[in-house]
């Protein structure tokens, strides 16, 4: 990613902190903890969680990064975590995010509870590490512990006690 996309990110995460003004157009989507998929999960409502997490993830970091660079970051995560859960949906360029993310809530909704929230998770930790690689731990954390929480990370701070 180029330097002046990195300083972008950077700038506009730190204005929005600032303002706690969301993005002109953009939709805000909270998931909580009780929302993620889990291995204790059903099929479906993992999937269902697991769809929810990532629709919160695209709309925090597309206005960011631009859906493109959205979509080549999830896509590259795809085929990471595919080699470890090969019944993922192939990643798929220029494939519109909508069809992308019906594809990975098939794959997850035909597998069984227990692979199906480890794939899901594969997938978000490999996600999380690659933007994490290319802006900073600190920053990822920042971005995406807003909508979802991370799953193998601490609890978020419950207030001054």
């Amino acid at each position: 990613m180029p330097a002046h996309a990195l300083r972008h990110i950077a700038t506009t995460a730190s204005v929005r902190n600032r303002t706690d003004a969301p993005h002109p157009g953009a939709q805000t989507s909270v998931v909580t903890r009780s929302e993620q998929p889990s291995a204790n999960d059903a099929s479906g409502s993992g999937a269902d969680g697991a769809l929810r997490t990532w629709r919160a993830f695209d709309n925090r970091l597309s206005p960011i990064i631009g859906p493109r660079g959205f979509s080549a970051l999830y896509q590259r995560s795809l085929q990471r975590a595919r080699l470890v859960h090969p019944w993922l949906p192939a990643a798929q360029d220029n494939a519109p995010q909508a069809d992308a993310f019906r594809a990975l809530h098939a794959a997850l909704a035909g597998q069984d509870p227990s692979p199906s929230a480890a794939a899901s998770l594969t997938l978000q930790q490999t996600f999380r590490a690659l933007l994490g690689g290319m802006i900073g731990e600190s920053l990822t954390r920042h971005l995406l512990d807003a909508v979802v929480p991370d799953p193998t990370g601490p609890p978020p701070p419950q207030g001054n006690t």
